[in-house]
């Protein structure tokens, strides 16, 4: 992969090229600090709104002809609002490019306008997505898990807001979020596919940027605090099977370094996690995995049983955590190589190329990207692991527990005595 190329073009927009002329297609990410974690108390659900407000806007003939010959050519186009950042995705085949970055650039050029009709079918397919997600086992775990890890904060409740902030969510309130968190200086523009940096360069310097300055009306500071507690939410669903269960901890910040620790930390327990369970319990489904944000970092552990096994399984996962302090070198070398080639062969795609890079420079430090990574892991020694995993594991989990009966009192105080 060719080395990225980074600068700041005019009005403050980050710009991230990465080359691959072996590739048939080009890959554009716009991405910026404009997530629900930025919202105010009368903005809650805007986040969210104004990313599919902007992907559909009727008015606006020029995005609706750039959409309609993007799609007509076969490409993709994508948007996600997470808690710390908005996401607009195009992909196309090469020839498709300029279209794709006009859009992409018209999005956020845009100043949103009231047109009724968009408004009211934006709400209308607002509400169905939060609906939709109500149904979704991967929504209410996650919600679970932030509700009790960052309680009485925005970041606690769901991500898109819930069906009450949606129905009285109001244009003013939608504009106040623009204005307070869509500027080029809060973006950061990755391209990655089978482009020339010459071309790119060309198109934006003939592009029509406002005149002026294009400055934040206000830029928020996020400071989350994280529940220190142990606790245990228990969800009732009869139509689920069979048990779920997700234990979580506060982890780091992306521009951590230590935070490529836990990523490898959530590879080694996965594995030895299997092994274990493969010798005793061997039809439970495991995961782990670390997220780290802009803001905030949680790294879980995820499974999936029957439920007279669940306390099995939990013994077995206090053993295999215990463990990580008797890693041997061998054993740790081996999952690093695991760790480089999984990263590599990711970054074989544009897709994921774009997407790694468009996180490393929102949310990262300035020395980060994928070689820095892959140097750390390399350096990274047996002491440094533990001391990592045991500073992890020393904060009192948070679990959430899905199951489709009750369980009794005795059974919370043992996963308690467990876990806590």
């Amino acid at each position: 992969m060719k080395t990225p190329y980074i600068l700041n073009i005019k009005n403050g927009l980050t710009l991230c090229i990465i080359e691959n002329e072996y590739s048939e297609s080009v890959t554009l990410h716009l991405k910026g600090h404009a997530g629900s974690n930025y919202e105010g108390r009368d903005e809650i659900g805007a986040a969210h709104f104004i990313e599919h407000y902007l992907l559909n806007l009727p008015q606006n003939e020029k995005i609706t002809r750039q959409k309609d010959a993007i799609l007509k050519g076969g490409g993709k186009i994508i948007g996600v609002t997470s808690r710390d950042d908005v996401l607009f995705m195009v992909k196309v085949l090469k020839e498709y490019f300029d279209t794709a970055l006009l859009y992409i650039l018209t999005i956020l050029n845009n100043d949103i306008t009231y047109n009724e009709a968009a408004f009211e079918s934006t709400r209308n397919a607002v509400l169905q997505e939060i609906e939709a997600n109500n149904l979704k086992l991967s929504r209410i775990l996650s919600n679970s898990t932030y509700s009790i890890m960052f309680p009485k904060q925005r970041i606690g409740l769901p991500n898109t807001g819930k069906t009450e902030h949606a129905k009285k969510l109001t244009f003013s309130s939608l504009k106040s979020f623009h204005a307070g968190n869509y500027s080029y200086d809060n973006f950061t523009l990755v391209i990655s596919g089978n482009i020339k940096k010459k071309q790119v360069l060309e198109f934006l310097n003939g592009f029509d940027f406002p005149t002026g300055s294009q400055e934040l009306q206000n830029k928020n500071t996020i400071d989350l605090k994280n529940s220190h507690n142990y606790k245990l939410n228990t969800l009732i669903k009869p139509g689920f099977l069979p048990c779920h269960i997700k234990i979580d901890f506060p982890s780091l910040k992306y521009s951590d370094d230590k935070s490529y620790i836990l990523n490898l930390l959530a590879l080694i327990l996965k594995l030895s996690l299997n092994r274990a369970l493969k010798e005793n319990l061997p039809y439970i489904n495991v995961e782990c995995f670390n997220y780290s944000s802009g803001t905030f970092g949680i790294f879980s552990v995820y499974a999936t049983l029957e439920g007279n096994n669940l306390i099995s399984y939990l013994n077995i996962l206090r053993n295999v955590i215990d463990g990580i302090n008797s890693i041997s070198p061998e054993c740790l070398y081996d999952c690093k190589k695991v760790y480089k080639s999984n990263l590599l062969f990711s970054l074989e795609k544009t897709s994921s190329i774009a997407e790694y890079y468009s996180n490393c420079i929102t949310h990262g430090n300035k020395n980060q990207n994928h070689s820095y990574e892959l140097r750390y892991i390399d350096k990274l020694i047996r002491e440094e692991l533990i001391r990592t995993t045991n500073n992890l594991f020393k904060y009192k989990p948070k679990v959430t527990l899905l199951l489709n009966s009750p369980i009794s009192g005795k059974t919370e105080n043992k996963i308690k005595q467990i876990l806590g």
